[in-house]
């Protein structure tokens, strides 16, 4: 019975690592979208500018490999179709 709650301690830590790993993520998705948006309204934006620079050195940085096992890369040219599609419609 103690092998047993140590594995769903585990499964525990597991989904908690996973929930904060899901919440930076998308906390990094919604500043950069949100900044996307604010530049458009106001090209002259520099707090816009410095936060999407921010959150797309932290798509294609090893720390955001090493959470996500994802290439920052494609998830960023993702990211930016996905952004460029909503704001056509």
């Amino acid at each position: 019975s103690r092998a047993s709650g140590k594995e769903s301690s585990m499964e525990v830590d597991k989904s908690g690592v996973l929930n904060l790993v899901c919440g930076i993520v998308k906390k990094a998705v919604d500043d950069w979208r949100q900044a996307k948006r604010k530049l458009r309204k106001n090209p002259a934006s520099k707090t816009a500018e410095w936060m999407i620079i921010d959150c797309e050195r932290f798509f294609l940085s090893e720390y955001f490999v090493n959470l996500t096992g994802m290439d920052g890369k494609v998830f960023l040219e993702k990211l930016m179709a996905q952004e460029e599609e909503d704001f056509r419609k």
